[in-house]
C-alpha cells in the first residue's frame, strides 16, 4: 500500500439543543463541503455531541428524540441516516459525536461509518465529565474497526485525560485515535483559550502509545456558561502537531497522514526516547493489576463555586443563567452588586426559593432601624448569613454604613466572606477577612475595566484566599475566580451574559507560607504594623 491517507477535521460552532434544525443544517453542509476538497478526505471526523448539542438541561429529563421532533429538527435515528447516506453519496469515511438512546439511557457517542455507509464501530464516553453524568450513562468498552486501511480507535473528550483508554485502543491495533471531542475553556479573549488536552495532554497519548491522533472540537459558547476552545489538531505518532485550527473560528483541518504496507507509516515504532525506551514494548501488563480492583474514592467536600455576569434588564435570561449554572454543579452563585434602590430581599428569596444551591445576591435593606446595603446569603429562599456594606460609594450616601469589624460565614465548606463594590479596592477589607480566616472572599461588584481583575488577582494572592468577582454584563466588565497564589481557573469574556465556575480545593487557603520561613500576614512582624488601627 502506498499514498496518504487524508482526514478532515471540522471545527464547528456551538448550537444550543433548541437549535436543532439549524444544527443539523449546518454540519451536513459541512460534510459536503469537506468531501468536495481536493484530494478528496478518506475520513470526516466531527466534534462531540456535533449533534443536537452537549448541554441537555432543558430536556428536564424528557425524552431527546419528541424534543427534536417538537422543533422541526430530525431526531437521531434520522440525523444518523443522513450522515450515513453522505458517507456512502460520497465515498469517504464519517466519524461523528451524537446524543444518541442507548440501553441504559443517553449515550454520548461516537458513531463510525465507513465509505459504503455501513456503521462499522459505535462507542459511548466512558470517563462523563462534569454535569455530564446529568443526562448521560457511561460507556462499558471501547471501539476500534478498520477503514480505508487504516484501523482507527474510538474515544470521547475527556476519555483522553485516562491514560488507560488510549491505551486499550493502541494495544488493540490501531493506529489512528479519533476524538471527538468538547474541550472546554476560559479565558478573556478567544484568542487566549487554554485546555490541558488541546495544549500538551494529546501530543503526550500520541507520543506513549505511538500512533496518530486526530481531534475534531467546537467553538463558541453553548447555555452561556460552556465554552469551546477550539484548536481541532491532528498529531504525529512523534507528537508533532501536523495541523491545527485556531480557537474563534469555524474551520476545517486537514492532514495527509502516510500510508505504509500495513496501515499509517509511523505508527507503532520505538524511539521515544530514542533507543533507550519503547513506551509501547516496555510495559508490564501487571502494572495495571491494581486498576481492575480500584474503588471509588469517597467524593470531596469542596464546592464548586460560580460567578454570574448577569443582563442588566432581562429576567429571563437571569433565571436561565442560575439553572444552567447550578446544572453544571453550582454549589454557591455569587450574583454582580445591585445598584442602590434596584433590587430588595424578596427578589431575590423568589429567585432563591427556584434553586437547590447557595446564592449571594445583594439590594437594600433595613437593618437595625436603619436603611443600609446588604449582601444576602440565601438558601431555598431562606436568608443564612447577611453583611452590611461598611464602605459606601458616591452614590449610596443615604445609607448608613456597617460596621468596621469582617465578619465571615461558618459554611459546610470553609469560612466564607463578603467585600462588596468599592470595598475590593481597600486593603483593609480583604485583609481583615483574612486574617480573621476566611478561605473564600465574594466581590459582588459593578466595575468595568482593567482595575477588578487586577485587584482581585492581589487581593487572593496577598491573602492566601480564594476571590469569587462578578459583575454585571456591562461593555468591558469581566467577572472571574481567582486562587490563592493569583491563578484564574475561570472567567468570562468581557461584557457577555455569562457563567462561569471553578471547583475551590479550600485547604489550600489554609495554607500561608509563601516560601519556608516567610507567611503571607506578615508573621511576627505584624506588630509593627499596630499605628495602622
Amino acid at each position: 500500500m502506498a499514498g496518504h491517507f487524508r482526514i478532515a477535521c471540522l471545527q464547528t460552532p456551538a448550537f444550543s439543543l433548541d437549535e436543532g434544525r439549524e444544527a443539523a443544517t449546518y454540519l451536513l453542509n459541512q460534510v459536503d463541503r469537506a468531501a468536495a476538497l481536493e484530494p478528496r478526505p478518506d475520513l470526516i471526523l466531527l466534534p462531540e455531541c456535533a449533534y443536537p448539542a452537549y448541554f441537555l438541561a432543558p430536556l428536564q429529563g424528557g425524552d431527546l428524540d419528541q424534543h427534536l421532533a417538537s422543533q422541526g429538527a430530525p431526531d437521531t435515528a434520522q440525523f444518523r441516516a443522513f450522515l450515513a447516506a453522505a458517507a456512502r453519496r460520497h465515498g469517504v469515511s464519517i466519524a461523528a459525536g451524537l446524543a444518541l438512546p442507548g440501553p441504559g439511557g443517553l449515550e454520548n457517542a461516537l458513531v463510525l461509518w465507513d465509505q459504503s455507509g455501513q456503521e462499522v464501530a459505535r462507542t459511548a464516553k466512558l470517563f462523563l465529565w462534569h454535569f455530564d453524568s446529568c443526562w448521560f450513562s457511561p460507556g462499558r468498552d471501547v471501539a476500534v474497526a478498520e477503514v480505508a486501511g487504516v484501523r482507527a480507535g474510538l474515544f470521547i473528550c475527556a476519555d483522553g485525560r485516562l491514560p488507560e483508554i488510549p491505551r486499550l485502543l493502541a494495544l488493540q491495533g490501531a493506529d489512528l485515535l479519533l476524538d471527538a471531542t468538547n474541550w472546554v475553556t476560559t479565558g478573556r479573549t478567544t484568542a487566549q483559550l487554554p485546555n490541558a488536552q488541546a495544549d500538551y495532554m494529546m501530543r503526550v497519548r500520541a507520543m506513549e502509545n505511538r500512533v496518530y491522533l486526530a481531534a475534531a472540537n467546537k467553538v463558541g459558547r453553548e447555555a452561556d456558561t460552556v465554552v469551546y476552545c477550539g484548536k481541532s489538531q491532528v498529531i504525529g505518532p512523534d507528537g508533532a502537531v501536523l495541523a491545527q485550527a485556531g480557537s474563534a473560528d469555524p474551520e476545517i483541518v486537514v492532514a495527509d497522514l502516510p500510508l505504509g504496507s500495513n496501515g499509517l507509516a509511523g505508527a507503532h515504532g520505538a524511539g521515544l526516547l530514542g533507543e533507550a525506551l519503547d513506551p509501547v514494548r516496555a510495559r508490564r501488563s501487571g502494572e495495571y493489576s491494581r486498576l481492575a480492583m480500584a474503588q471509588a474514592a469517597p467524593a470531596e467536600s469542596d464546592p464548586f463555586v460560580a460567578v454570574a455576569q448577569t443582563p442588566a434588564s432581562d429576567e429571563p435570561a437571569l433565571d436561565r443563567l442560575l439553572a444552567n449554572l447550578e446544572t453544571a454543579g453550582a454549589a454557591l452563585i455569587v450574583l454582580p452588586e445591585s445598584p442602590p434602590g434596584e433590587a430588595d430581599l424578596e427578589h431575590w428569596r423568589e429567585r432563591s426559593r427556584r434553586l437547590r444551591c447557595y446564592l449571594l445576591a445583594t439590594g437594600d435593606g433595613a437593618e437595625g432601624g436603619r436603611t443600609r446595603r446588604l449582601a444576602w446569603l440565601l438558601h431555598e429562599g431562606e436568608v443564612v448569613h447577611a453583611w452590611v456594606k461598611g464602605h459606601l460609594g458616591p452614590d449610596e450616601q443615604g445609607y448608613q454604613p456597617g460596621p468596621a469589624e469582617p465578619e465571615l460565614w461558618q459554611g459546610p465548606w470553609g469560612l466564607v466572606g463578603v467585600m462588596q463594590g468599592g470595598e475590593g479596592f481597600l486593603p483593609e477589607v480583604a485583609r481583615g477577612l483574612g486574617l480573621a480566616g476566611a478561605d473564600l472572599i465574594l466581590w459582588p461588584a459593578r466595575q468595568a475595566g482593567p482595575l477588578p481583575e487586577l485587584f482581585a488577582r492581589t487581593r487572593a494572592a496577598e491573602n492566601r484566599v480564594y476571590v469569587a468577582l462578578a459583575n454585571p454584563a456591562l461593555p468591558d466588565a469581566e467577572s472571574l475566580i481567582v486562587t490563592p497564589d493569583g491563578g484564574m481557573p475561570a472567567r468570562t469574556f468581557p461584557g457577555t451574559v455569562q457563567g462561569v465556575g471553578a471547583s475551590l480545593v479550600l485547604a489550600a487557603a489554609r495554607h500561608k507560607d509563601l516560601v519556608p520561613g516567610t507567611e503571607a500576614m506578615g508573621g511576627a512582624r505584624a506588630t509593627a504594623f499596630a499605628r495602622l488601627a
